[in-house]
């Protein structure tokens, strides 16, 4: 996948929730599980809470909004998500404060993944908590978030643990539900695989539940040569007509001794 490519998907992906990473070149990290990642809440902490606004119930969405409201003005504000300035010592002060009370947070993910590129560490600024830990706790709280998966697959993509972002992928699947756009990142996310099978599947998907544009995954699988136009459905009446002009047929006399093909044994 390209970088422009990647790019966009990692820009249609952090701002999914409002419509409904990369890595490459460190080392690949040991594989972590659940066990040693941590517990999701941590004592004294406040929250965690779900950064999906559509999730908040009604009589709840006040305080949730004035909690991100205060958390991303006075602890992850636009120059701190941005890399360009830390408001307390360190981007990981403002990027773990984020976290561990919005643990699906995706510009805070987001903006973990891209310090840990420029830092060429899994664990930016020696912070005791691996990239690959903040995404394990995030799934582990919320594993129905598909925009959270997809980034959670790309990171894995680029770290070449591609058994576990495929994983990811087929978890996203599970919980795309009748979303074209989740449909159209799974199929740029297994483009990134070169599982172009998977992803022309989805492109179809995506497609058929009136995505606008498949755009750069199109153009992905045109490029691999892997792209195919969706078949169109069997018109159940033409099947019928079909399967009752077979019924009228005379049948169809054995083969004779003579006329019958060779056996090939």
């Amino acid at each position: 996948m390209s970088t422009s490519t990647r790019q966009t998907l990692v820009m249609i992906l952090c701002t999914a929730a409002a419509t409904v990473a990369a890595l490459g070149g460190m080392g690949s990290a040991a594989a972590q599980s659940a066990e040693n990642c941590g517990p999701i809440t941590m004592q004294g902490q406040s929250g965690p809470w779900d950064y999906r606004r559509e999730r908040w119930h009604d009589k709840d969405k006040p305080f949730y909004d004035s909690m991100l409201a205060n958390v991303e003005a006075n602890h992850f504000p636009l120059l701190s998500a941005l890399l360009i300035r830390p408001l307390q010592r360190t981007f990981m002060g403002d990027i773990g404060y984020t976290l561990q009370r919005w643990p699906n947070h995706y510009r805070a993910l987001n903006s973990l993944v891209r310090l840990g590129e420029r830092m060429n560490s899994n664990n930016p600024e020696q912070h005791p908590r691996s990239i690959y830990c903040w995404f394990d706790r995030a799934v582990r709280f919320v594993p129905d978030d598909t925009v959270l998966r997809g980034l959670f697959a790309d990171y894995l993509t680029r770290q070449k643990r591609n058994p576990e972002a495929i994983q990811q992928l087929r978890e996203m699947e599970k919980h795309a539900k009748d979303n074209p756009i989740t449909y159209y990142n799974l199929g740029l996310l297994y483009t990134a695989l070169t599982r172009h099978d998977d992803a022309l599947v989805n492109a179809h998907k995506a497609q058929a539940l009136g995505h606008p544009n498949l755009g750069a995954l199109k153009a992905s699988l045109v490029a691999a040569g892997a792209w195919r136009d969706a078949q169109p459905a069997t018109d159940p009446g033409a099947a019928s007509s079909a399967s009752a002009a077979r019924a009228a047929a005379p049948a169809v006399q054995p083969a004779t001794a003579a006329s019958a093909p060779a056996s090939p044994l």
